[in-house]
């Protein structure tokens, strides 16, 4: 995405504690955001933490289904 380009110096934060609840915290790295030191107004997202997504999968047969789109690398003989 063009618009999560990095400068030099940029400040890459990620973290498992909810900045809007630092009360909640969570197991995984769960939050991030990027900081330009030299003006936070025009880091991406203006420096705002966003969360990351995680795929979630209701049962093991979905994550197969998903990798079965992809072709196998291995050649039976």
């Amino acid at each position: 995405d063009p618009a999560q380009r990095m400068k030099n110096c940029a400040i890459l934060q990620y973290t498992r504690v909810n900045p809007d609840d630092p009360s909640e915290i969570d197991s995984r790295l769960r939050w991030m955001r990027i900081i330009y030191p030299e003006n936070l107004a025009k880091s991406p997202n203006g420096g705002k933490w966003t969360e990351l997504s995680k795929p979630k999968y209701s049962m093991s047969n979905d994550l197969l289904k998903q990798a079965d789109d992809f072709p196998s690398k291995i050649v039976d003989k």
